[in-house]
């Protein structure tokens, strides 16, 4: 099968679901998408899994520094000892 989803995720998933139709039933205006939007975004923003690293590499990106500029800011000075 091409989805596998652990047991605990489909249960997590049928509340999600129940509570949104819930919702929906007891207010039109309700749209569960647009209230968990701002959590899902910083979930996400959290690419590698860790926070330190997250806002580091934003941090980096707004002085105007690229991944490749800080690996090289960090191997260049070992890639010329091993030239000499």
């Amino acid at each position: 099968s091409p989805f596998v989803f652990p047991p605990t995720w489909t249960f997590v998933l049928k509340a999600f679901f129940t509570l949104d139709g819930i919702g929906k039933t007891l207010d039109p205006k309700y749209d569960l998408t647009r209230l968990t939007s701002p959590y899902l975004k910083e979930l996400l923003d959290l690419k590698d899994g860790n926070a330190f690293q997250t806002t580091l590499s934003r941090v980096l990106k707004r002085a105007g520094w690229r991944p490749v500029d800080f690996n090289m800011a960090i191997t260049q000075p070992r890639r010329i000892a091993k030239i000499e």
